[in-house]
């Protein structure tokens, strides 16, 4: 955790995230700590970051800061949650930039227009994986309970609308830990 900076709420750090083996990988964190799942969400998943909490696109560095999530909602389109990914220090990539061997965590986003977003994590296995909502369960299957290899052909539900590919930097990603440190990692 290279960088760090106080505030009210938590301070911000900074973190690597290396691509998971597989999904029973991407896992671990959860397997250790029950409560983890109930405070994060698909966006948190898919960074790496559950200790960040419930992730809202374009706010993790600042997450008291946003004002309503009714009127984020409506904001919801392919380019607004683009924008918020790159806000928050992803950088956006072309599914040939996807190998399994990238030194860092991708995932990919996708959208309900004027409702909701929703995130996949990538593996070196070359599947996929999520956390079904806020509290959500952990799946490597879609919604017809298919495993997820091609991110394109998986049943997204109400998620039609496809963002983008993107990628963590090397760097590491920064966000807002809590303040308090209820994830027991």
């Amino acid at each position: 955790m290279a960088d760090k900076k106080q505030s009210k709420k938590g301070r911000v750090v900074q973190k690597q995230v290396s691509l998971a083996k597989d999904f029973a990988e991407a896992c671990v964190p959860y397997e250790s700590t029950t409560k983890l799942r109930e405070k994060t969400n698909c966006y948190t998943y898919a960074l790496g970051i559950p200790e960040h909490g419930h992730g809202i696109p374009g706010y993790l560095t600042a997450p008291n800061t946003l004002k309503s999530t009714t009127e984020y909602g409506k904001k919801i389109t392919s380019s607004f949650i683009f924008d918020q990914l790159v806000k928050d220090g992803l950088n956006p990539i072309s599914e040939q930039d996807i190998s399994p061997d990238s030194p860092v965590n991708i995932i990919a986003a996708f959208i309900a227009p004027h409702q909701d977003y929703h995130f996949y994590r990538y593996h070196k296995d070359e599947t996929w994986s999520h956390q079904t909502g806020s509290g959500g369960k952990l799946s490597c299957f879609d919604n017809n309970n298919d495993r997820i290899t091609d991110i394109h052909c998986a049943d997204h539900e109400k998620y039609k609308e496809f963002v983008g590919f993107f990628a963590l930097p090397e760097e590491g990603i920064k966000y807002q830990a809590p303040k308090k440190r209820w994830w027991g990692l």
